[in-house]
Order: structure tokens, then sequence, then C-alpha cells
């Protein structure tokens, strides 16, 4: 969450569109009727195009819309990689398990 509050922290203009096309959106597309066909919508898609992923709804992309559908995510993402234990090497894990072994034989662990 930091680096997303960092990015729109820096960024007054976007913030404002990313507001004022939020509310465009929901008032656009929020409609009962609306939504029960977007799921029509994947549905079909997902029968006739197994494994691909959906198209990009809608207008034009716009900047606010680039930024929700992909730096978002990204920063999302890199933020929760930076918490990702590391991953150690084989001969490391084997090197820690027989040190391990080798003090709890001589009653040190």
């Amino acid at each position: 969450a930091e680096a997303v509050l960092l990015d729109l922290a820096g960024n007054r203009q976007l913030v404002e569109a990313i507001g004022q096309h939020s509310r465009a959106w929901m008032s656009r597309h929020w409609a009962p009727k609306e939504m029960a066909q977007h799921f029509l919508d994947a549905y079909a898609h997902v029968i006739s195009h197994p494994g691909q992923s959906f198209p990009i709804r809608g207008e034009a992309v716009s900047i606010v819309q680039e930024w929700m559908d992909v730096r978002l995510n990204d920063l999302v993402w890199a933020n929760r990689h930076k918490r990702w234990p590391q991953v150690m090497p084989d001969w490391v894990r084997s090197l820690r398990g027989s040190a391990g072994k080798a003090l709890r034989g001589i009653g040190l662990k």
C-alpha cells in the first residue's frame, strides 16, 4: 500500500481524475441489468475463448484506466514481492540440516 499511496501522493491531477472517472463509471455501469449483462458476457467469453484473457471493455483506455488496470496492480504485486521470503539454495539447506544434526548429536542443539 505504501508504494501506491506514494505514487498517488505525487500526482494530484491523477487523484482528481481517478475520482471523476470513478463517479462517472459508477453512474454508468452499476445498474443491476448492466451488471447481469457483464456476467453473461464473461461466461460467453470463457466458453468461446478458453484460456484467453478478457478484452478491454469500454472506451479507449485513458490515463486513469491505464493506471488502474496496469500500474496499480504492478505496484501492489511489487510490494508483496518485497515481503516474500528468500528461497534458500539447496546446498545451503543441506549444509544447515547437516550442521543441525551434528549439533544435536553432541547435545548442543
